[in-house]
């Protein structure tokens, strides 16, 4: 039985709980004022969708109230002696939406996860999404669905609702694929032939024949290839060592030729240099040089010590402002270390602490007591167990019935110190949490105290430190006038030494160019002997380099036509295996066919023998729904003129007949509105005890369409009285506030005002 819904921003609901008991809860109220959604939230609870979001006329993320961030449906109902409750959680998350599902069973989540939670229901229940729309939810107006559908169509759509379906769907299946094979069979004859596989036979006799030949021939030319490729060995490298002399005669020749060109470059230009005023200018230079080199470093002495001066002072200001903030600092810490102890003394809560430690220590005793009480006991049962039939306190005998008192007065004292010790573990939660808190509180007040006193051990005094800034100030002054004084003679001295730069430098690239000079006539001495002993002959070269041309145009025509032979080959070896697999296809072709004839022929059996069981599984259907009716109709229409219901299968359609004076006829003609209502009413719970015996719900969703007021009472009358004689709960929404009556289980009334997008408004009637 399902027992209470809660529906949290599920579409008009704000925060929805519904109760519900055994027999018909009715849910009523104006068009769109939540009453679907309601049934929408019962079928996503179980299965995670509803017949909207399958026919994709609604997205998860229009499920959330408007402006809401996530939906949420929490289900409750008993199964079996066992409390079940699944709540399912639509979030959205930027632009995606996110489904969350959990399951509980007597309080102890069972599963998680949405995939997961539909199988476990449908396994609990018995029941899948599928036919639980099938068989127990009628949607809106739907409940004479069958009664008001042409022949054709209600024949289609009463065969989709039993599952009969399928057997039509697999004999179209088996009937195309039957007329695919026997076209496919057929072809595959006419691509067979005798003569073509004769042909065939002879063709590739042929090839085998001119394969043999073309081989012979290339084996003799790779035979030649041999000779031709060792003579042209021998004559590269011949030709290898007369080209190297050659290359090397023409290398030294471009470097003789440079090195020449070189010499006139440095020629060029060139002054000669005294060596002696060259000396006596670099002297000159390097005394200026360290004049400025003593002068810089006095330089820097004097900036460092006016850096120095300059970090003194700030660190003197920093200090007075840091010994100003330390003193705001301990009274600030004070303040904190008295506000933390809460109005206690530091010795009152050290006394806590350690009152609370020895408690711990009294309890962890008890403990381990009670847990060696029962470890003896154990002992004790097991040993009785196994045969002990005397006290093994007193060695008394103790037969069976003392054994069995032993067992239970040891069993009892188990359970009796295993409470205790569930009581104890709660007891040392509580009291290790008081002592961490006490321990907490000590350490932090020690903390301050320790800071307040090193605080106070930083702090000098301030005039001292005012005098010192003093001091640092006066001697900065006079550090910064000695070194402008000395900045100006280091440009006088930087301002002399330049032109001597410019002077020397020039001295240094003549005496550099006459070094370059000799050294460049000793290489061109070297190169000129290096030329002279090179032996070449140009007539020589060019008769060797014929001779290895013509033997590597010999060396290409023998590889190419050993190649061609080769691709030869290869083509008349891909004719004759496209005709061996043409030959093969062709036998393939007569096997295929004749294995397609035999596939046809279970085909066949398979389509009649499907046909046959959609006709036995029909009938036992049948059967058993106009069983299910007739147990039922009696109660849901208590008057005798109607005496049974049945659906009457013929081969275009299922008719629904009454029963009247003996005589069965078509309900479309003679019933009136009432009748058709109870009569399609019965056809629904007939469905749901035959497709769902074990579950024993029904849901409908505007029952009273196209009913007028008489129909509406007697509806009434049948939902409160009859129906729950044969559903153990039944759940009906409706507009119609005629079918309002005393004997439902449940009567809840909605409301809502749609033109101020509020929320669903819900009382119980």
């Amino acid at each position: 039985m399902i027992r209470h819904i809660h529906l949290i921003n599920w579409r008009s609901h704000e925060n929805t709980k519904l109760e519900f008991g055994y027999g018909t809860n009715l849910l009523v109220g104006i068009m769109g004022s939540g009453k679907t959604s309601v049934l929408d939230g019962i079928i996503f609870a179980l299965f995670g969708t509803f017949p909207q979001l399958e026919r994709r006329q609604m997205k998860l993320d229009d499920i959330p109230r408007y402006g809401a961030p996530y939906a949420k449906v929490v289900l409750s109902f008993s199964w079996n002696g066992s409390e079940y409750v699944i709540e399912r959680k639509i979030e959205k998350k930027g632009s995606r939406v996110l489904s969350r599902a959990e399951l509980y069973k007597d309080g102890t989540l069972l599963e998680n996860g949405p995939t997961a939670i539909t199988k476990m229901v449908e396994e609990i229940l018995g029941v899948d999404y599928d036919l639980f729309t099938r068989a127990i939810y009628s949607e809106q107006n739907n409940i004479d669905y069958f009664l008001s559908l042409e022949p054709k169509r209600r024949k289609e759509e009463f065969d989709r609702l039993l599952g009969l379906d399928r057997f039509e769907k697999a004999r179209a299946t088996a009937v195309t694929l039957t007329n695919r094979i026997e076209s496919s069979a057929k072809l595959a004859l006419e691509q067979y032939s005798p003569e073509k596989e004769a042909e065939l036979q002879k063709s590739i006799a042929e090839i085998s024949k001119k394969e043999n030949e073309i081989e012979k021939g290339i084996r003799e030319n790779e035979k030649m290839l041999e000779t031709a490729r060792e003579q042209l060995k021998t004559l590269s490298q011949s030709f290898e060592t007369i080209e190297k002399n050659k290359k090397q005669k023409e290398l030294l020749e471009r470097e003789i030729a440079t090195i020449n060109g070189k010499l006139a470059s440095l020629e060029e230009g060139l002054t000669v240099v005294d060596e002696r005023e060259y000396e006596e200018k670099k002297q000159a230079l390097e005394k200026t040089k360290s004049e400025l080199e003593r002068l810089r470093a006095a330089k820097r002495e004097a900036q460092k010590v006016e850096s120095d001066l300059k970090a003194k002072m700030l660190l003197v200001e920093n200090k007075i402002k840091d010994t100003q903030k330390k003193a705001a600092d301990i009274e600030k810490i004070e303040s904190i270390i008295k506000n933390l102890l809460g109005g206690k003394t530091e010795e009152q809560i050290r006394a806590e602490f350690e009152n609370g430690r020895k408690e711990l220590e009294t309890k962890n005793s008890e403990r381990m007591t009670n847990l060696q009480t029962i470890t003896k006991n154990r002992e004790l049962i097991k040993h009785l167990a196994a045969g002990m039939n005397r006290c093994p306190l007193c060695e008394t005998e103790l037969g069976l019935e003392g054994m069995e008192r032993v067992r239970k007065k040891k069993e009892e004292e188990i359970k009796a110190a295993e409470q205790r010790i569930a009581q104890i573990d709660r007891e040392l939660l509580e009291l290790k949490s008081r002592i961490a808190a006490s321990e907490e509180l000590l350490k932090k007040a020690e903390l301050g105290k320790q800071k307040v006193a090193y605080i106070k051990q930083q702090l000098p005094e301030v005039k001292v430190l005012e005098t010192e800034k003093k001091e640092a100030e006066n001697l900065l002054k006079a550090a910064v006038e000695k070194t402008k004084k000395m900045e100006q003679e280091e440009k006088e001295l930087e301002r002399q030494i330049e032109p001597m730069i410019v002077k020397i430098k020039a001295m240094e690239e003549n005496i550099r160019k006459m070094k370059a000079i000799a050294e460049t006539k000793k290489r061109l001495a070297v190169l000129t002997e290096q030329h002279g002993r090179i032996s070449f002959d140009e007539s020589e070269y060019l008769s060797l380099k014929k001779s290895l041309e013509e033997k590597r145009i010999e060396e290409q025509k023998l590889v190419a036509q050993i190649q061609y032979s080769k691709k030869e080959y290869e083509l008349i070896g891909q004719n004759k295996k496209a005709y061996e697999q043409e030959l093969a296809d062709l036998l393939h072709f007569k096997k295929k066919a004749e294995a397609m004839k035999m596939i046809v022929e279970e085909l066949k059996i398979y389509k009649n023998a499907l046909l046959e069981t959609q006709v036995g599984l029909r009938k036992e259907l049948i059967d058993a729904i106009n069983n299910a009716m007739n147990e039922i109709w009696g109660i849901f229409y208590p008057y005798g003129n109607y005496k049974a219901l049945r659906v009457n299968v013929t081969e275009k359609d299922y008719v629904f007949e009454f029963l009247e004076n003996d005589e069965w006829k078509p309900l479309e003609t003679i019933a009136s509105g009432g009748e058709r209502a109870c009569a399609a009413l019965t056809l629904r719970v007939a469905l749901a005890m035959v497709l769902t015996p074990n579950l024993s719900w029904l849901i409908m969703d505007e029952p009273t369409h196209n009913l007028d007021r008489q129909a509406i009472a007697l509806l009434s009358e049948t939902l409160q009285t009859r129906v729950p004689q044969v559903v153990k709960q039944t759940f009906v929404i409706t507009h119609e506030e005629g079918l309002i009556g005393a004997d439902f289980s449940r009567t809840y009334k909605f409301d809502r005002d749609k033109g101020s997008m509020s929320p669903t408004k819900v009382e119980i009637v």
